[in-house]
């Protein structure tokens, strides 16, 4: 918004007030399928407000290496450009008990612009063919997308989400006890080697095992935290290997949820914020 950053940096002026912007995607490189993309690519204009803010804007927070160097380069330097990576918060992400029972449910979390993930044709073709195969299996997604190809699947359900995040939250605890795998897939964009890791997160925050693409977001998974996948074969040995063993989930489950508690809580994170936070006061 061209009159309130306007307004910020009149501010900042006048009074000597200091402000962050702060970026957890690439919107110098958006993807094909994200709304914002489509809205820039109808109005030009509004691509060069925010092309101006990004390089005018004093400081920039964002949520990876990655981000920072993709941002840097098109200001020109990587100074006051801070990383403060996305965490959860287990006190709102507070997840009700696992429901048993004998279907095994392939969860998947996301908005429209996630499209062209959902799609990715290898973990598309492995779907098929674990849902073919096993009678027992389920696909369900929750988030903000229609007319997907998952629709095509023959146990498919799909629960709407929440824009805001409090109410998504509120969604969230009712669908996922009911999931017994989380996947993640992810094309291998430019704009995706922007994304952070939050969508595991909120897997292991009910510890729920979870599978991913093998793309930079996910590379921290490790054999023993979970699956990483790039073809349909990686596909499939993850997911029949948690299908047939609910040993297995539970082992995974747990690791991951291990994993979130001693490295990605914000509660034990939030001084890295303070940090870059005391520098711009400082600065």
């Amino acid at each position: 918004n061209p009159l309130a950053y306007s307004y910020l940096s009149v501010l900042s002026k006048k009074y000597g007030l200091k402000f962050i912007i702060d970026f957890d995607d690439n919107v110098l490189q958006p993807s094909m399928n994200n709304p914002f993309f489509i809205k820039m690519a109808q109005n030009p204009k509004d691509m060069e407000v925010l092309h101006t803010i990004i390089k005018d804007a004093p400081y920039l927070t964002v949520t990876n290496s990655h981000l920072k160097k993709e941002y840097a380069k098109f200001r020109g330097s990587s100074k006051n450009i801070f990383v403060f990576d996305n965490y959860t918060n287990l006190e709102t992400y507070k997840a009700p008990k696992h429901v048993e029972d004998d279907v095994i449910t392939i969860g998947w979390q996301g908005g429209s612009n996630h499209l062209g993930d959902v799609e990715l044709k290898s973990f598309y073709e492995a779907l098929e063919y674990i849902c073919d195969k096993y009678d027992n299996v389920k696909v369900s997604i929750v988030g903000l997308m229609k007319d997907s190809r998952l629709e095509k699947l023959p146990r498919f359900e799909r629960i709407e989400g929440e824009s805001d995040f409090y109410d998504w939250v509120e969604v969230w605890k009712k669908w996922i006890p009911k999931i017994d795998i989380g996947v993640c897939p992810l094309e291998d964009t430019e704009f995706n080697k922007s994304k952070s890791s939050i969508k595991v997160y909120s897997f292991w925050s009910a510890k729920v095992p979870v599978i991913a693409s093998d793309v930079r977001p996910y590379k921290f998974l490790t054999p023993q935290t979970g699956f990483k996948a790039r073809t349909k074969s990686d596909w499939i040995l993850g997911l029949e290997t948690l299908i047939k063993s609910r040993k297995e989930r539970l082992k995974y489950g747990e690791n991951g949820f291990e994993y979130l508690n001693k490295h990605c809580l914000i509660q034990n994170n939030y001084q890295k914020l303070k940090s870059v936070i005391e520098k711009v006061i400082d600065d």
